[in-house]
């Protein structure tokens, strides 16, 4: 997904009501995701939900991210 030395990827998915954090930690993509008001959770980043954020998210910055 991401390669080495790749920055952080917010992004949102308004279908779902949701934003993923993406980034690379050694030679895996790891992610994190919130729902609107609820709290950050670790997600496997080879899921459907995460997929699909990624095919037809909307990029955001860090800041959109933790505010959502």
């Amino acid at each position: 997904m991401l390669t080495s030395g790749s920055p952080p990827v917010y992004l949102l998915d308004s279908f779902e009501g949701a934003v993923f954090h993406l980034y690379q930690e050694g030679d895996e993509t790891k992610a994190t995701a919130k729902f609107k008001g609820g709290e950050e959770y670790s997600i496997d980043s080879t899921t459907k939900l995460v997929y699909e954020a990624m095919l037809g998210g909307e990029l955001i910055t860090e800041k959109e991210y933790k505010e959502y």
